[in-house]
């Protein structure tokens, strides 16, 4: 008779579970994994290097999708919690730089600074020269 008992309350536990798990389903979806909400983000670039800022786009490291800088701002579509990143314009295949990465807000600057080490110094050096400044 234990036996029986134990699965009987194990059946009626595993039914009931389905059923409020079913019910709250959007709930522990929310839970699990929320939805993200679109955003639309204007990001200013400071650049203090002696490269225009044409040379530069910034990227959303979720969607692939790139911007290029206008007069030092994008306008990018974006979500909320997506990763933001500047990186060279893709027209400039044989130099490579990566600046770091920011949460994407409505507004936010990022910065690049040529300073920061000999390694940056020489990919700019290369870029200017790439594009003849």
């Amino acid at each position: 008779m234990k036996l029986g008992g134990f699965i009987f309350t194990a059946l009626v536990s595993a039914i009931l579970g389905a059923i409020l798990s079913y019910s709250a389903h959007d709930r522990l979806k929310a839970l699990i994994d929320p939805t993200q909400e679109p955003l639309i983000a204007i990001v200013e670039l400071i650049n203090s290097c002696q490269v225009p800022d044409s040379a530069f786009v910034v990227i959303d490291l979720g969607t692939g999708v790139k911007v290029p800088f206008v007069n030092s701002k994008a306008r990018m579509r974006t979500f909320d919690g997506n990763s933001l990143q500047i990186q060279l314009n893709p027209k400039y295949p044989d130099v490579t730089f990566e600046g770091p990465k920011q949460v994407a807000q409505e507004r936010m600057t990022m910065r690049i600074d040529c300073a920061q080490s000999e390694r940056m110094e020489e990919t700019f050096k290369a870029l200017r020269e790439q594009l003849g400044n």
